[in-house]
C-alpha cells in the first residue's frame, strides 16, 4: 500500500541506526560492547583522533598507547542491588539507557610518542592528540 513503504523505510533505518549503537543481545538485560564513532586525522606533526563518548565521564574513560597502538575502552558501573531494586519497582514502557561498555582500537601507519600525547573530554567527545615518534618522521637529505 501506499503508506507501508514509507513506514517499512523508517523502520529498516532505525534498525540499522539501532544496530550500529546497540548490538542484538540474547535475551539479556546488559548490554553488549559497541564501537563508538569515530574520526582520525593524519597530519605533519602526527594524528588527532575524536571519538564519541556521550554521557562518560572521565573517570569511566581508560586509553592506553604504545608505539603503534591506541585503546579506548569506557565503562558505566553496574547499578548496585538497591538501584536495582528501586528499578524492578519501576513500569518502564521502554528503556535503552543501562550499564554499558564501549570500546575502540586503533592502528597507526607510522610509531607514536605516546609520552608527548594530550587528551581532552569536551561534550562528549574525546580529542586525543598524538604526535609521530622522531625516529618516524622523515628527514630531507642533500647531497653534497
Amino acid at each position: 500500500t501506499f503508506c507501508s513503504q514509507p513506514a517499512r523505510m523508517i523502520k529498516e533505518k532505525k534498525i540499522m541506526a539501532m544496530t550500529y549503537y546497540y548490538p542484538r543481545r540474547k535475551n539479556t538485560r546488559r548490554m553488549n560492547t559497541y564501537k563508538p564513532r569515530m574520526d582520525v586525522i593524519e597530519n605533519e606533526e602526527g594524528y588527532l583522533v575524536r571519538v564519541d563518548v556521550p554521557g562518560f565521564t572521565k573517570e569511566e574513560l581508560t586509553i592506553d598507547a604504545d608505539h603503534e597502538t591506541l585503546r579506548i575502552v569506557a565503562e558505566k558501573p553496574e547499578p548496585t542491588e538497591e538501584e536495582k531494586e528501586d528499578l524492578n519497582k519501576v513500569n518502564y514502557l521502554h528503556r535503552e539507557r543501562f550499564s554499558r561498555k564501549l570500546s575502540r582500537i586503533m592502528s597507526f601507519p607510522k610509531p607514536i610518542d605516546a609520552a608527548k600525547a594530550s587528551v581532552k573530554l569536551e561534550n562528549g567527545v574525546l580529542e586525543i592528540t598524538l604526535p609521530v615518534a622522531e625516529i618516524a618522521k622523515s628527514v630531507k637529505l642533500v647531497p653534497k
